[in-house]
This record gives structure tokens, C-alpha cells and sequence, in this order.
């Protein structure tokens, strides 16, 4: 398997537990590529639509300091209309980061 395709799958499995872990039951997506990647629903119906990223850092060139900074990845107009947040995960130390998007 490669590479990036096994980290995204083991993101996805910290983030169905994060979710249970938070009293919601997640839902996989079956599409391989899609604009959701998780959905999870509470007792309450509140839902969270998730697009799981991992946390990636890469170092700016020219910026005078060698310290790594995290890559943000932008939602996509589906993504945005959905009401669908950015779910980070941080493979190395095991965070997690739900983005709080002001639409």
C-alpha cells in the first residue's frame, strides 16, 4: 500500500474514535474521493461532516528560521456549501485539531 494512502486511512481511525470518544457515531464514506470523509451524529442529531487531513509541515524557504510549519489546507466551494470542517491529525503525536470555520 502506499504511503500516503495508509497514513490517510490511519487518520481516519484516530478520528472515528475521536468521534465515538466525544458521544457520536461516525459514519465512513464509501466514495474513495469525495468531500466527506467521515459523517458522525449524536444522540441529539447534531452532525459533523469531516474532511480528514493529516497535520504535514514543511520548512519556508527564506524565512530565516529552519522551524517546520504547518500546512493548512483550504475546503473546497462543495466543502464550504456542505458545511463540511477540516479535521487535522497529527500521525507523530496523535493530535487531533477540528478547525472552527467562520463561513
Amino acid at each position: 500500500m502506499h504511503a500516503k494512502n495508509s497514513s490517510g486511512a490511519i487518520a481516519e481511525e484516530h478520528v472515528m474514535i475521536w468521534c465515538m470518544e466525544k458521544g457520536y457515531y461516525p459514519f465512513r464514506a464509501i466514495m474513495p474521493v469525495g468531500p466527506i470523509d467521515i459523517v458522525a451524529i449524536n444522540e441529539v442529531g447534531d452532525t459533523m461532516l469531516l474532511d480528514v487531513k493529516c497535520l504535514n509541515r514543511r520548512i519556508q524557504p527564506g524565512a530565516g528560521r529552519n522551524v517546520p510549519q504547518k500546512i493548512h489546507r483550504p475546503r473546497t466551494p462543495i466543502q464550504k456549501a456542505l458545511g463540511v470542517s477540516i479535521i487535522y491529525v497529527d500521525l507523530e503525536t496523535g493530535d487531533i485539531h477540528l478547525v472552527d470555520h467562520k463561513n
